[in-house]
């Protein structure tokens, strides 16, 4: 799954494969494009905003997804909390069944 955020001279980039176990670990995938920002990212403070936004979606949701792959662009815009809005964002998306979001 993934999704997107532009907002004016920002956007966000998310995706992140969903499993109903918990991994043994979860791997991440952060390559920088051309284009973009020549600042990285925290790649920790992106995985721990969207292991925020897991918790929170599963919180909401009565749900209990776990996540076993990100990928994010490197240099894509910040703030790093903004992934936690796109992941509850895409976890809304999925348990309301969108056919429009690739697997």
């Amino acid at each position: 799954m993934s999704v997107s955020r532009i907002t004016g001279g920002q956007d966000n980039i998310l995706q992140i494969r969903l499993s109903m176990t918990e991994p043994d670990a979860v791997d991440v995938d952060a390559r920088p494009l051309a284009g973009f920002s020549s600042t990285l990212l925290d790649e920790s403070k992106v995985v721990s905003a969207v292991m925020e936004g897991l918790r929170q979606a599963n919180a909401e949701l009565g749900t209990s997804y776990w996540i076993s792959h990100i990928r994010f662009v490197a240099n894509d815009s910040k703030p790093e909390k903004t992934y936690s809005l796109l992941t509850q964002a895409l976890l809304g998306q999925y348990y309301a069944g969108n056919p429009s979001l690739g697997a």
